[in-house]
């Protein structure tokens, strides 16, 4: 059967739905565009006034606080909180969906002010009639208008900017679906400093310190530490650090120190300032001995300070104090014959200084006074090490030939060479030069306040593969350190920042005689035994050549020799290679100590943890776009629905349905009440109501009704 057929025998049966002839008299007026009848609030709506005014209010406080999240650091207390708890990823999602929500709701109400343009404004087919009056007075999405939108024809300008601003609203629509995803996507592993806790911390005990010889023990670690400095003094015949206070954390872990963000708590403080200076030195012997190593020189003489101009801090040496004697012991450079350089000079097997360190138990000599010799009531507070440093040039074999002749104090011309005396042999090639380099090893316990905006990673001594000879990298120690010729901030160099010691607060350890000296008693584990004509002579340490040869019970640590090396090679400053070797010294002295503390004390402290944090602005900013193309559209919507439209009411249910009602629409208003939608496609094509015959909103002259009319 055609189904047309069927249609047309229902309708024929069906006396309800039959249409019903206008009375005589009723007539359309002309269109005649009428005068505002309705203020732009009331044609808004009340209820779209609140969703625009409250939605916005919402929308900004919800980029307000996207806003702290992106904008702020570990330095608020709040944000901090909320990332380390893992909880800002739950308060973007919750803006997220607000600020969707939000967006949604006005879109309908942007969607009702472009239905009431076009009604009023283009010539729509009478199937879009009914569906865009509705969605003046309901919540729909852009989308639902776009079609009928489309459809209308005679396009002018405004119809052109409706259909541009409603394709863009279906964009913003679609997008806002995704804030979520897309602020998500700005957030990446960040680390910041966390939470504070509170605890006892063990950081002294009752008796002085102990522990193994630092001098032939390899380092465990390299700890970070916090350190206070000053410029060094510059003067003739002497080289200076400056006055330079560090202090050593009581966390045996390094992982924690590395990670240590926040401090304050107890430590002791050490003084590193080591000043070296030109000794007035007199030799007596230089020999070979059977009982050590032809490459090694037995060197003995005495020495004097003369320092008529000595650095702040410095005392100048008794003047009727006695020179003061020493034996010791100095390597010598080996080489290889068969190989020789441009001077037709052996190449040497090593590139090192010849150097060996030799611990003076000098009471006469110079002192140093610290502002960290309070509170101690025995003299190693005041204790002032002297360390006398001593470098050879020549190969064994000239050593060897010159030693055959009669050496004797005349054999000797003796010159300034910048920090050191050098002594020329005067019947050979050969060399030997002194330097006496000073440090006061006195500690104290103070309550420390540092703090660090970034993880300090502990350095290690790892090999050059890139060098032939595997030598092992220090560049990053020594940076740590300030041992290079950088000059690099302490936040460069990973430390911490360490007040002045006199602005902090000691603590008063209730000790006789007082706070542990981890320091004392450093140098004088440089001493050595070695029996000499089968005496015991008291030698030193050596800080160059390997321990494979000979030498090798004379020759300290290789850790330490690398150090010491790389740092006189490049700064050729004795201070700061001694500095550096006494600061690793005292944090092994500390550290192999910690494990007997016993003494409490309050400290809080901060470590720095991996968080999900915002870390870039792509998303953000994305969705602020966004968001300011979606207010665009609102207010432009608004702007234009206020100043031209007439007839339209945002949200009158009743105004919807009403004005669908006219003359010209009334035989398929009564006819669609029980119409499923093909049928009623199918009688708008039997009424040419399709896409032929246009409407309008338009208000009656005669009796003011606004209602759709063909045009």
């Amino acid at each position: 059967m055609n189904p047309y057929s069927a249609l047309q025998t229902r309708i024929t049966h069906d006396e309800l739905i039959a249409p019903t002839p206008p009375p005589q008299n009723y007539r359309i007026a002309e269109p005649v565009q009428a005068s505002r009848d309705y203020s732009w609030s009331t044609r808004l709506g009340r209820e779209s006034l609140l969703i625009i005014v409250i939605g916005w209010l919402v929308i900004v406080a919800s980029v307000a606080v996207l806003i702290f999240l992106w904008v702020s650091d570990g330095s608020v207390s709040s944000w901090r909180g909320l990332v380390v708890s893992g909880r800002a990823t739950q308060v973007i999602t919750i803006c997220s969906a607000v600020i969707r929500t939000t967006m949604n709701i006005q879109a309908g109400i942007l969607t009702a002010t472009v239905a009431s343009l076009v009604l009023e404004h283009c010539s729509v087919p009478l199937r879009d009639v009914a569906q865009l009056s509705i969605a003046r007075a309901s919540a729909v999405a852009p989308h639902n208008i776009v079609l009928p939108t489309l459809r209308t024809v005679k396009w002018r300008s405004l119809q052109t900017i409706l259909v541009f601003g409603l394709g863009v609203a279906v964009l913003v629509t679609v997008a806002s679906q995704f804030i979520s995803t897309i602020l998500l996507s700005d957030l990446h592993p960040r680390v910041i400093t966390g939470n504070s806790t509170t605890t006892d911390i063990m950081y002294t005990m009752e008796r002085d310190a102990f522990g193994t010889n630092g001098w032939l023990t390899r380092p465990p670690d390299y700890p970070r530490f916090a350190e206070y400095s000053e410029p060094p003094a510059e003067g003739d015949r002497f080289v200076d650090t400056g006055p330079s206070f560090r202090s050593f954390l009581p966390l045996r872990s390094a992982s924690e120190r590395s990670a240590l963000r926040a401090y304050q708590g107890p430590a002791p403080i050490f003084d590193t300032r080591v000043t070296c200076v030109i000794p007035q030195v007199e030799i007596s012997s230089i020999k070979y001995s059977a009982g050590i190593s032809s490459e090694m020189l037995v060197v003995e003489g005495s020495f004097a300070v003369l320092q008529d101009n000595p650095p702040a801090g410095l005392s100048r040496p008794l003047t009727d104090a006695p020179r003061v004697g020493f034996t010791t012991v100095v390597p010598i450079t080996r080489a290889n014959l068969s190989q020789r350089d441009s001077g037709m000079r052996p190449v040497k097997y090593t590139p090192e200084w010849q150097v060996s360190i030799h611990w003076v138990d000098w009471a006469a000599g110079p002192r140093f006074s610290s502002p960290l010799n309070d509170g101690r009531s025995d003299s190693d507070s005041d204790r002032t090490d002297q360390y006398l440093l001593l470098n050879t040039t020549g190969y064994v074999e000239e050593w060897l030939e010159a030693s055959r002749m009669n050496w004797s104090r005349t054999s000797w011309t003796f010159r300034d060479n910048s920090v050191w005396t050098t002594a020329d042999s005067n019947n050979s090639d050969v060399t030997i030069s002194f330097s006496l380099c000073l440090n006061q090893p006195v500690s104290g316990d103070y309550e420390l306040l540092i703090s660090s905006d970034s993880d300090g990673p502990e350095p290690v001594i790892e090999p050059e593969e890139a060098k032939k000879d595997v030598r092992p990298a220090t560049e990053g120690l020594r940076r740590q350190l300030g041992a290079d010729e950088g000059h690099q901030t302490v936040k460069e160099r990973n430390v911490f920042s360490l007040p002045h010691p006199t602005s902090l607060r000691r603590i008063q350890n209730p000790f006789v005689p007082g706070d542990v000296q981890y320091g004392v008693g450093i140098g004088s584990r440089l001493t050595v035994y070695t029996k000499e004509g089968g005496n015991a002579t008291n030698v030193a340490l050596m800080v160059s050549e390997d321990i494979n040869s000979v030498k090798g019970d004379h020759v300290a640590h290789p850790a330490h020799v690398v150090l010491f090396q790389d740092i006189l090679q490049t700064t050729r400053n004795p201070a700061l290679a001694m500095q550096a070797l006494l600061t690793i010294l005292f944090s092994m002295r500390y550290y192999d100590t910690s494990f007997t503390f016993s003494w409490y004390h309050p400290a809080t402290l901060s470590f720095s943890t991996t968080v999900l944090a915002p870390a870039k602005w792509v998303g953000f900013v994305t969705v602020v776009v966004i968001i300011v193309v979606h207010a665009i559209l609102s207010v432009l919507s608004i702007a234009i629905f206020v100043s031209s439209t007439e007839s339209s009411i945002i949200g009158n249910s009743w105004q919807a349905v009403a004005q669908v009602v006219s003359e010209d629409t009334m035989p398929m208003v009564e006819q669609s009440a029980s119409f499923t939608e093909k049928e009623t496609k199918l009688r708008l094509q039997e009424l040419g109501g399709g896409e032929g015959e246009r409407y309008r909103l338009i208000r009656s002259s005669s009796t003011g009704r606004s209602n759709m009319c063909a045009i």
